[in-house]
C-alpha cells in the first residue's frame, strides 16, 4: 500500500486555540451582559466565596453580586429586587431551598434567561477541605458557564421529523433531519432503529419518523455519526462543559502559575433529574465524599455518546463513572452499556477505568457506598497523547481524532456505535472498473486518475463495496486499523 498523504491532518481549530489564554477564550461567551447572584449561606459553607468571586470576575464576568442568606425572607426580597432591574441573563448560585425559577416567573422574568446552580448541595454542604472544595467549586461555575452559554444557534433547516409535547412554547423540542445525508435506505447503517427506546424510526426508501411514537429523546442524534439529526433548542455544549471542570481553575483565570489541589479528576456523568434529586438529597443532609468527585449533569442517559466519554479522559479525567436512573427504559440501558463497551474496545487501558451503575431516585446511601467506592485505588495516568480540540462539527471526525489519541491497539472491532470497516482489494486481478467506488455512500472509496483510494475514516463498513465486485476481489473487514485512520490510501 502507499499514502496519498503521509503526515496527519491538522487541527486548525486546535492550532488557533492554541495563540488564545484559556481566560480569553472563556471571556468570548461572556458578552452576553452575564449577572452572577450567589449566597454564601451565611458561612456555613465550606467554600470561600471571596475567592470564588474574584475568580468569576477575572473569567469576564463585572456583575457579580452577593447575600448572605437568599433562602431566607429578607434574601427573597433581595432576589426579587435583582429580578424587577431584568438581567438579561442572570445565573444563581445557592442552595436548593427555594424554586428560584418559580419566583422569576411570578415576576414576570422570563426563566429561559434564568441560570440555577445549586452549587451548596453539590459542592459546599458535602466537603471538608477548604481549598480542594474552593477549587472544585471554581471549576463547576467555570463549566456551567460554559456549557451554558457558548452554543450560537445553527440555522433552523432540514426536515421536521417530530415535536415533544409541552404546555408553553418554550418546553418543545423539535426534531430536524436531513434524511439525503442518511445511509439507512441503502442498507449501510441502522443505528438510530437500534437504539430507539420507542421504535419509532424507520426507513423504506428514504427515513422515517413516527411522530406518534417519538418523544425526542436525543438517541438518534447521539449515535448518529452522519450528522443526519439534531434537536433545536440546542443541547448545552456538554463537551466544553468538561474542559473547564476538568482543568486547573488558575488555567482557567489566565493566571501565569498556580496549583493543583486535586489529586485527581473523577468526572461522574450523573444522567437525568432523578440522579441530580439524589446528589441533592446528599447535599442536604450532609453526606460527605472526596472533593476530587467532579460531577456534571446531562438531562438524561440518551445523552451520553461513546464521544462524550472519550472527551472526558482525553481532557484529563482519570476515572469516569456513569450514573442512571434504575427505572430508565430497558432499550436506552442498552445503549449506554454499549457505548461503554465501545469505549473500552478502543483502549485496554480504560477497562477498569469506566463505570457505570444504575440507582433509585433519593437512595443517598447507594450513592455515597458508589462514590467512595470508586476513588479508592484511582490510576494517576493521563491517557491522552494528543491534544483534541472540543470545537468540532462533524460528530465521525470527532470520535477518528480521539480514538487516535486514546487508543492503544492497533486493531479495534467496530460496532454499531463507532461504524467502521476497512477495505482490502486484491490488486493482481482488479479491472479499475470502479463500480466499488462510484456505490460507496461514504466516499471512502474514490477513483482517481486511473487508481482507487480507500479513506479508512469514512468508511462505515457496510459492505456493498464487497457485494458489487463481481470478481469478488474486495474484502471489507469490520475493524477499526488505528494506523491508517488519519491517511488516504492507494489500494490499487
Amino acid at each position: 500500500m502507499t499514502f496519498l498523504n503521509e503526515g496527519p491532518r491538522v487541527d486548525r481549530r486546535l492550532l488557533f486555540k492554541s495563540f488564545i489564554s484559556p481566560s480569553k477564550l472563556l471571556s468570548t461567551l461572556l458578552k452576553q451582559n452575564i449577572t452572577v447572584l450567589f449566597c454564601n449561606c451565611r458561612s456555613r459553607s465550606i467554600i470561600d466565596f471571596e475567592d470564588v468571586e474574584t475568580f468569576i470576575r477575572d473569567i469576564g464576568i463585572k456583575d457579580v453580586i452577593s447575600h448572605d442568606s437568599l433562602c431566607s425572607l429578607e434574601g427573597i426580597e433581595f432576589y426579587k429586587n435583582v429580578l424587577n432591574n431584568f438581567p438579561k441573563k442572570l445565573i444563581v448560585l445557592a442552595c436548593s431551598k427555594r424554586n428560584f425559577k418559580d419566583i422569576a416567573d411570578e415576576m414576570n422574568y422570563p426563566t429561559e434567561n434564568l441560570y440555577v446552580l445549586e452549587i451548596q448541595e453539590l459542592c459546599g454542604f458535602v466537603h471538608s477541605d477548604l481549598f480542594k472544595a474552593t477549587e472544585k467549586a471554581k471549576r463547576m461555575i467555570a463549566s456551567f458557564i460554559a456549557q451554558n452559554f457558548s452554543q450560537t444557534q445553527k440555522e433552523v433547516g432540514g426536515t421536521v421529523l417530530a415535536r415533544s409535547k409541552g404546555l408553553e412554547a418554550k418546553d418543545i423540542r423539535t426534531l430536524y433531519g436531513r434524511p439525503e445525508l442518511c445511509l439507512s435506505f441503502k442498507g449501510a447503517c441502522s443505528s438510530c432503529m437500534s437504539y430507539c427506546p420507542r421504535d419509532a424510526i424507520s426507513s423504506h426508501i428514504s427515513l422515517l419518523v413516527d411522530r406518534r411514537l417519538c418523544n425526542v429523546c436525543g438517541v438518534c442524534e447521539n449515535v448518529c455519526l452522519q450528522d443526519v439529526f439534531y434537536i433545536f433548542p440546542l443541547n448545552p455544549d456538554f463537551r466544553l462543559g468538561l474542559d473547564y471542570l476538568l482543568k486547573e481553575s488558575w488555567k482557567t483565570s489566565g493566571a501565569k502559575k498556580g496549583k493543583n489541589f486535586l489529586e485527581h479528576n473523577i468526572l461522574v456523568f450523573a444522567c437525568g433529574e432523578e440522579v441530580k434529586n439524589t446528589f441533592i438529597r446528599a447535599g442536604i443532609s450532609g453526606q460527605k465524599y472526596k472533593e476530587e468527585i467532579l460531577p456534571t449533569f446531562l438531562p438524561s442517559p440518551s445523552a451520553i455518546t461513546v464521544n462524550l466519554i472519550l472527551q472526558a479522559f482525553n481532557k484529563g479525567a482519570q476515572k469516569v463513572i456513569l450514573l442512571g436512573d434504575n427505572s430508565c427504559p430497558p432499550k436506552i440501558k442498552a445503549y449506554v452499556e454499549n457505548a461503554i463497551i465501545a469505549c473500552k474496545m478502543i483502549s485496554s487501558k480504560l477497562n477498569d477505568r469506566i463505570r457505570f451503575f444504575w440507582i433509585k431516585e433519593n437512595d443517598v446511601t447507594t450513592l455515597i457506598n458508589i462514590l467512595e467506592g470508586e476513588t479508592e485505588d484511582v490510576e494517576p495516568e493521563v491517557l491522552r497523547k494528543q491534544e483534541v480540540s472540543v470545537d468540532y462539527d462533524d460528530r465521525r471526525e470527532e470520535l477518528v481524532d480521539l480514538i487516535i489519541s486514546l487508543s492503544d491497539k492497533e486493531v479495534i472491532p467496530s460496532s454499531k456505535l463507532t461504524p467502521f470497516g476497512f477495505i482490502e482489494i486484491n490488486k493482481s486481478d482488479c479491472s479499475l472498473c470502479g463500480k466499488c467506488a462510484n456505490i460507496c455512500p461514504t466516499n471512502a472509496l474514490t477513483f482517481h486518475e486511473g487508481h482507487i483510494y480507500f479513506d479508512h475514516s469514512k468508511c462505515v463498513g457496510c459492505n456493498i463495496c464487497e457485494s458489487v465486485c463481481e470478481k469478488r476481489l474486495l474484502k471489507c473487514y469490520q475493524e477499526i486499523r488505528t494506523a491508517f485512520l488519519d491517511k488516504s490510501i492507494k489500494v490499487v
